[in-house]
């Protein structure tokens, strides 16, 4: 199945699929938002996530878009850390344990040379043990973490950061 997962740029047309995902993850607390996007919400957030990436895109499976992932900028406006981009992945409920997210992080760091990017960090919540173990077996590491900070309706979760040197040329 993993032959037939095609990547390739976003579009404006994949914002309902795209939001649609990340709120599967909001549903599912895999992430720091608290309450699903409604129309208005979402398409202001697909707009923001167009204008502040290097990088989007979709991996579609017999054209259905099966996940999404961005690179960004981490800290933007800060020089010191040019070299450093934030990895965001998402995976469709239907479409997980499929290689989707291996195939969209492997993407992602192939972009990296293009883009000077010699860092990549991927934030996530510290309970999210399956994105922590997809991470670690692409050679990902902790690299922080903020014990605590995130709270669903009176638990509270760490903020994990993981990293990886990305071998580039310069």
């Amino acid at each position: 199945m993993k032959n037939s997962l095609n990547i390739r740029p976003a579009f404006y047309d994949d914002e309902s699929v795209i939001v649609e995902i990340i709120n599967q993850g909001i549903v599912e607390q895999s992430n720091a938002y608290i309450e699903p996007f409604g129309w208005i919400e979402g398409a202001n957030w697909f707009k923001d996530l167009r204008e502040s990436t290097d990088r989007l895109v979709v991996c579609e499976q017999d054209k259905q878009i099966a996940g999404w992932a961005c690179l960004s900028n981490y800290r933007g406006g800060r020089a010191a850390l040019s070299s450093v981009k934030e990895i965001t992945f998402y995976v469709h409920a239907d479409f997980r344990r499929l290689g989707v997210a291996s195939k969209l992080i492997e993407h992602l760091e192939g972009e990296c040379e293009q883009l000077g990017t010699a860092h990549l960090a991927a934030i996530l919540l510290s309970d999210n043990v399956g994105s922590r173990s997809l991470l670690e077996k692409h050679g990902y590491f902790v690299w922080g973490m903020f014990e605590g900070v995130a709270k669903f309706n009176g638990n509270t979760v760490g903020h994990l950061y993981m990293g990886k040197h990305i071998n580039i040329h310069r």
